[in-house]
């Protein structure tokens, strides 16, 4: 699918403008970028590069959801986990374009706000790296109606959380029967993931995304969903190509085809 491999229009957008074709040309301009203030004509066209980013990270949500619960289902816990947590910062990145603010790499990070006469602001919080960053912007700009970070996990917020179960099992269990001991889900064989999910996507609560017996597997759900109805409240749809290439998980039996309505 193509758009799961483009580079952010909004990124490419005040790269073209500067005439330069990477953000660590862009960083050259930084300090030009956060003297300027976006004009009526850019905002019009940095409109139609946000909708086309939000899409695109919607996609990637969805389909790296699809590819998690495809892998739990075939028993494959852990990189499933690794899985769910990158739908949901891809949700986050999202959600951070539909509550209108466009993060530019230029050496930091940079926002703005989609509006005429907004002014570039440098990000110098204490979150690092693109992951970091994106929950922090996330609290920062979608709290305030985003249920997902009402409560905490086991005292951390909700995403910290969920990111603390990638690294995890990304960096921190090096042994292999460090790994095999590892399951941050509940077990299927009292509870099938079938069930789960079913279970997940009706709470409206949502109880289950601040329980950690079940957040690793709810919370990506709540939050896939909840994205998915935000795109569709502002009438952004995914590619053509998108959907044919999802057609592919709604096989006979798979908890897949739970996910369909809502994508």
């Amino acid at each position: 699918m193509a758009t799961l491999s483009k580079r952010a229009a909004t990124q490419r957008f005040f790269e073209e403008k500067y005439a330069v074709d990477s953000p660590e040309a862009l960083s050259l301009y930084r300090d030009e970028m956060k003297d300027s203030q976006l004009t009526l004509s850019e905002v019009e066209e940095l409109e139609e590069c946000i909708s086309i980013d939000i899409a695109s990270s919607y996609e990637r949500c969805a389909f790296t959801l699809y590819q998690a619960v495809s892998d739990l289902q075939a028993g494959d816990r852990l990189w499933a986990s690794v899985k769910l947590y990158y739908s949901t910062f891809y949700a986050l990145r999202a959600e951070i374009l539909l509550a209108n603010r466009v993060v530019v790499r230029a050496g930091r990070f940079l926002i703005v706000e989609g509006k005429r006469g907004a002014k570039f602001s440098q990000y110098n919080g204490n979150a690092k790296g693109d992951h970091g960053v994106a929950i922090a912007l996330s609290q920062r700009f979608c709290s305030a109606h985003d249920i997902l970070q009402s409560q905490t996990i086991n005292g951390a917020h909700s995403y910290e959380w969920l990111k603390s179960v990638r690294e995890t099992v990304q960096y921190k269990l090096r042994r292999p029967p460090e790994l095999h001991s590892f399951d941050p889900f509940f077990p299927d064989s009292q509870w099938s993931i079938y069930d789960q999910i079913n279970t997940f996507l009706s709470d409206n609560d949502p109880y289950f995304c601040f329980d950690p017996d079940y957040a690793a597997l709810a919370l990506p759900l709540k939050r896939f969903q909840l994205t998915g109805q935000a795109l569709r409240s502002r009438s952004i749809s995914c590619g053509t190509d998108f959907y044919r290439l999802m057609n592919g998980f709604y096989k006979e039996g798979s908890s897949c085809s739970l996910l369909k309505p809502f994508i």
